[in-house]
């Protein structure tokens, strides 16, 4: 099957300025690539007679293009704009009283001390974390906390992509929602434990919980618009709780994603090792 090449701009509908590390990826295939910081974008695909194209960004409203009319040719530019999503700014109200000191309380999976996994990924692959509300009350999440891993040597040789850091509102299915988190956080991990404060974007831990995800993002084209493995992985932890969900997100789709290994003669769930600092008064 030949190839097609789609190159472009992403602008913001209003200002008409280019948005970085927009995720533009074929929804038939796996091919994906992110814009350059000026907005700039070239994705290579496979050429079929009906792809649709999902381009997405924090804080903007996700688009669908269809590639039908332009299924007759090799090269094809397209000029995207996209529409800023309206937030509701939530508001928590704290009372403070004499002597009443401000408590952080450590949530989610990141501090397990149990038998370890890890998972590959390709560029766009999101996996999340849902951590319940076990306090009783609301909060505000002041840190975020990932364990990543170095990948074995693969067959096909790993590239080391950034991650963005992604965090979600449950929706009514139970699944991720709503985007929390209005900027992006970019971090370019090997492999071990990172924390990113992320106090001064007042993302509030509210009484349904969140979602706390990871995406890899490749903010500078290292794999040439391909599919291949990236890196790094995902580091995973025997969890014999199952109160902690991981979800996965692949071709721009939420799915429970139940990670076993063989422990012990048995098959057991993992967790991805992601948790929060969350602080009240």
């Amino acid at each position: 099957m030949s190839q097609v090449v789609i190159k472009g701009i992403v602008r913001d509908s209003v200002s008409k300025e280019g948005i970085p590390y927009v995720n533009i990826i074929s929804l038939s295939n796996e091919a994906a690539t992110y814009t350059n910081e000026k907005g700039l974008f070239e994705l290579k695909t496979k050429k079929t007679s009906a792809d649709t194209i999902k381009v997405s960004s924090i804080g903007y409203k996700p688009l669908y293009i269809c590639t039908a009319s332009f299924s007759h040719k090799d090269t094809i530019f397209m000029e995207i704009k996209l529409k800023e999503m309206a937030f509701d700014l939530n508001e928590i109200t704290v009372t403070k009283r004499i002597n009443t000191k401000k408590e952080i309380h450590k949530l989610g999976f990141y501090d397990a001390k149990k038998k370890y996994a890890q998972t590959i990924a390709t560029v766009g692959c999101q996996y999340s974390l849902y951590i319940p509300n076990t306090l009783g009350e609301e909060g505000i999440i002041e840190k975020i906390k990932v364990k990543f891993i170095k990948l074995p040597k693969l067959p096909d040789a790993c590239t080391y992509v950034d991650i963005r850091i992604r965090v979600y509102a449950p929706d009514k299915t139970g699944s991720p929602g709503e985007d929390l988190l209005r900027d992006n956080i970019l971090i370019s991990p090997i492999s071990g434990g990172y924390i990113i404060n992320i106090r001064k974007h007042n993302i509030i831990f509210p009484l349904e919980g969140v979602f706390i995800g990871v995406e890899w993002v490749d903010t500078n084209n290292r794999t040439q618009g391909k599919s291949k493995t990236v890196g790094p992985g995902l580091k995973w932890a025997y969890d014999n709780i199952e109160q902690f969900q991981t979800w996965a997100n692949f071709k721009g789709k939420w799915s429970r994603h139940k990670l076993r290994f063989s422990l012990d003669g048995y098959k057991k769930y993992y967790s991805a090792m992601i948790g929060i600092d969350v602080s009240t008064f």
